[in-house]
């Protein structure tokens, strides 16, 4: 499949997404030059993007420290302010890229919170973790649409498994997945503010 066809099928994948999360904003038909604030959208708005871990397009994004791959185990807890894993809030998970994570999510607020990454530019970072991409690589990094859960009730936990994407060097922004959390800073981590999924 042509890198064109892998952008296709991931619009695909992310517009329906983000029709099956309720979207109200309007979908991103061209993400090739969608705009960062158009991929990674607002908080409870659904994500648009591709998912960045398609194997045709390692060829985009030269690895920084040689290494990928491997298997991490995540216990990732939330309240009603924020995230945490063994008890550390402002949490950044660190994994490898092209990695497969085994995520569990446990509750233990007292109403329902779910887990979702952003989107991210992939020039994005101090420095900046690519400068450029070969024509036709994508500029915008998305996890794949497997790795959001939906909001679990408290005293709920739920595990995933899903395959990190390929670009490293990035941090990307990590929040509740449900709605009635987007006027809780602490569920809606941005890459700056100590909150995000670091790839390595």
């Amino acid at each position: 499949m042509t890198s064109q066809g892998l952008l296709v099928l991931g619009a695909t994948l992310a517009l329906s997404l983000a029709a099956f999360n309720g979207c109200s904003s309007p979908p991103t038909t061209n993400v090739a030059d969608a705009d960062i604030g158009d991929a990674a959208g607002g908080c409870g708005s659904g994500l648009l993007g591709i998912d960045a871990s398609a194997a045709k397009i390692s060829m985009c994004f030269p690895d920084h420290d040689g290494l990928n791959g491997g298997t991490s185990v995540i216990h990732l807890t939330v309240d009603d302010t924020e995230f945490s894993v063994g008890g550390m809030q402002k949490t950044v998970i660190a994994t490898q890229n092209d990695a497969t994570a085994i995520l569990t999510l446990t509750n233990k607020g007292t109403k329902p919170h779910g887990f979702e990454v952003g989107c991210v530019s992939v020039f994005s970072g101090d420095p900046p973790a690519y400068t450029s991409v070969p024509k036709g690589c994508p500029t915008i990094a998305c996890f794949p649409s497997n790795s959001v859960i939906a909001p679990i009730e408290p005293g709920a936990s739920k595990t995933i498994t899903f395959a990190t994407p390929t670009p490293d060097g990035l941090v990307f922004p990590v929040r509740s997945s449900d709605p009635a959390d987007c006027s809780v800073p602490g569920l809606n981590g941005s890459a700056t503010d100590g909150t995000g999924w670091s790839l390595m």
